[in-house]
């Protein structure tokens, strides 16, 4: 999708936002590509991606965070591309979620510096 459509999508999605919790919430979206397979490049063995998920699973216990699964990593041209979902209580305001995951992320990086990117999808915890 060209940048000009996705931002009037994104603009419309966060005027709807706004307009369901209140003017004065401040309402910011990312734009990332579609890809078809979520991720492009290529796959790496499960050896790798279970290194990769253990140490997220392993920063998730100490900063709070719960149920690191959905663990995606791919070989990009420029590294390693990490996405993960993980869960957080439903009541925790959305700016501690933000960053107990950002410190997951970062513990990642830490431990694998091939991350090029890194991307959580904080979900809540079900009932």
């Amino acid at each position: 999708m060209p940048l000009g459509q996705a931002h009037d999508v994104a603009s419309r999605i966060e005027a709807a936002i706004r307009a369901e919790i209140g003017a004065e919430i401040e309402v910011e979206t990312h734009i990332e590509p579609l890809y078809p397979d979520l991720i492009p490049g290529a796959e790496l063995s499960d050896d790798r991606v279970a290194a990769y998920a253990a140490v997220l699973k392993e920063a998730a216990e100490e900063h709070g965070v719960s149920d690191i699964h959905n663990v995606r990593v791919r070989e990009i041209d420029e590294g390693v591309f990490v996405a993960f979902h993980c869960r957080f209580p439903p009541t925790l305001a959305a700016a501690e979620v933000h960053r107990r995951a950002d410190a997951v992320e970062r513990a990642a990086r830490i431990a694998f510096p091939d991350i090029r990117r890194i991307v959580s999808h904080p979900e809540p915890i079900r009932e």
